[in-house]
């Protein structure tokens, strides 16, 4: 799903860093570049987050799963490659997002899938100041 997301970036696997490594990081692959997480792009430790809590430590099925402006940090083609990989993650989830993203909007409308709440509004000022 990563490199789906993400192409032509790709998710290589867990690795470990000799035998004093406790720890481990997520590697990833740009052509023939490897990268451990920590070097990686926000957006692309956005989407591989995503997509872990999904399926670790087991699939999420049957869930409702709410999302706070999940384009954040992804470039525009990424927020649409991961708004068709969500529906893919688990079996049965409903997603609900909050978005300020017009290429997010879009997406969902052509899904019919848009409820516009829409804009926030600033508080009116008192006009009595104490």
């Amino acid at each position: 799903a990563f490199a789906r997301i993400c192409a032509p970036k790709r998710y290589v696997g867990y690795v470990y860093f000799g035998p004093t490594d406790v720890v481990g990081t997520p590697l990833l692959e740009e052509g023939d570049r490897q990268y451990p997480l920590e070097m990686a792009a926000t957006g692309e430790q956005v989407v591989l987050d995503y997509l872990t809590q999904f399926v670790y430590p087991r699939p999420v099925n049957n869930s409702i799963i709410l999302i706070d402006e999940p384009e954040l940090h992804l470039h525009p083609r990424w927020i649409r490659q991961l708004y068709r990989a969500l529906p893919l993650m688990g079996r049965n989830n409903q997603f609900i997002m909050t978005t300020h993203s017009p290429e997010l909007r879009q997406l969902a409308a052509e899904d019919n899938a848009l409820i516009d709440m829409g804009n926030l509004q600033e508080p009116a000022r008192s006009a009595a100041r104490a």
